[in-house]
């Protein structure tokens, strides 16, 4: 974004601030389909599935995976509360591998099977994705 104007960003687990910072663009991974954020955006509160969170500052691109949870956006503030996350670095082949294995073993018979299901498919599928190099 030419102009400067930039959001700032957090993602936070019970454990840690994974990363906070500056961006021009935010893409977070929610229930729906991916959202994308700038400058200016309307408040919005987002329920998040398992997946990565791009962000945009200037030519660089960074990747985060997050393991679901909730993305809040209010006043040029974007603040991603995961029970996970992991940056590109962290992400080891073992992670895509577990999640793998915790979707082959899932059955979906009810609703609540279902969405545990599609969480894990879209968690082996953002951490192959962040393997694959594109996390960068």
């Amino acid at each position: 974004m030419p102009d400067g104007r930039q959001l700032s960003f957090s993602i936070v687990t019970p454990e840690r601030v994974l990363v906070e910072g500056k961006a021009e663009f935010v893409v977070l991974p929610g229930l729906d389909g991916e959202f994308g954020i700038l400058y200016n955006r309307s408040p919005l509160l987002v329920r998040l599935q398992p997946g990565i969170v791009r962000v945009r500052s200037g030519e660089r691109e960074e990747w985060y995976f997050v393991g679901g949870g909730f993305g809040d956006v209010i006043d040029n503030q974007v603040t991603i509360l995961t029970p996970r996350a992991l940056k590109a670095g962290e992400v080891k082949a073992e992670d895509a591998q577990v999640a793998r294995e915790r979707a082959r073993r899932l059955s979906a018979p009810d609703a609540a099977g279902e969405r545990k299901l599609r969480d894990a498919n879209a968690e082996a599928h953002a951490l192959d994705r962040m393997l694959a190099g594109a996390g960068r």
